[in-house]
């Protein structure tokens, strides 16, 4: 009878701290759906721009009785097209930086006839029939596969200058100039690796002297100077080379 209670306590004690254990073991844990991925904007690209162009060429008496005074204002309005390449690089999972480079061509012209006081049988014109735009660009990407950002940099381009009068007279002027550009846009990707973009930039050139003698006024003068501005608005498509790597969605 006493080897019977000892065996039924055991039994007993066993089963208790069994039981106990098996209270203390963590419950199995449900796995946890993956993080939603978030499309990055870093990698690189080409693409294809293209668009119009607006652009005022200043022209202005550079010596003589009516330095400073406006000799013409040549007007141009044209289409332009080319090409891009460029990098970016998201930092966080709203911030972009990158840098962007793209060169254009198009028929740009210009041609206004001179005012008085000066001889209006003369005119002047302006040919820029390519440009280059260096730039930075740094801006915000959204939840929708958006980039809003602003850009700015340098400009490059072949500026052509003439003049043209009576008689077959004129003369002209070709100068590599650089200048400066800003503007802003929104990029969106509507896949993975490819994106539309709409641009705006203004591009400033310096100030082109040139010597020939043209279009003598009452107070003859020397040359002219001349300041190009340009307004460009394009929209571009560019092809990503490796923005199909997910990255997850965080501050």
């Amino acid at each position: 009878m006493i080897k019977q209670l000892v065996a039924a306590a055991v039994v007993l004690s066993t089963l208790t701290f069994s039981g106990a254990y098996a209270a203390d073991l963590p419950l199995p844990m449900k796995a946890l759906p993956p993080p939603v991925p978030v499309w990055t904007w870093t990698g690189c690209y080409v693409g294809i721009v293209g668009g119009a162009a607006t652009g005022h060429d200043s022209v202005t008496a550079n010596s003589g009785a009516f330095t400073g005074r406006t000799v013409a204002s040549p007007n141009a309005t044209d289409g332009t097209v080319g090409g891009t390449i460029g990098c970016n690089y998201q930092f966080s999972r709203y911030f972009v930086i990158g840098i962007e480079d793209d060169m254009s061509w198009s028929g740009f012209h210009g041609t206004a006839s001179d005012q008085r006081p000066f001889n209006t049988t003369f005119s002047h014109s302006f040919n820029n029939n390519w440009i280059d735009t260096l730039r930075g660009r740094a801006g915000i990407a959204t939840w929708d596969h958006a980039f809003l950002y602003a850009t700015g940099g340098a400009a490059f381009a072949g500026i052509q200058n003439s003049v043209s009068g009576p008689g077959g007279l004129g003369a002209s002027s070709t100068t590599s100039a650089t200048g400066w550009t800003v503007g802003g846009g929104v990029e969106f990707m509507p896949i993975q690796n490819l994106s539309l973009k709409v641009e705006y930039l203004f591009v400033q050139f310096p100030t082109i002297s040139n010597a020939f003698n043209t279009s003598p006024p009452v107070g003859t003068f020397t040359g002219v100077n001349t300041r190009l501005s340009e307004n460009i608005l394009r929209v571009g498509f560019n092809w990503r080379f490796n923005s199909w790597l997910p990255i997850v969605g965080g501050i």
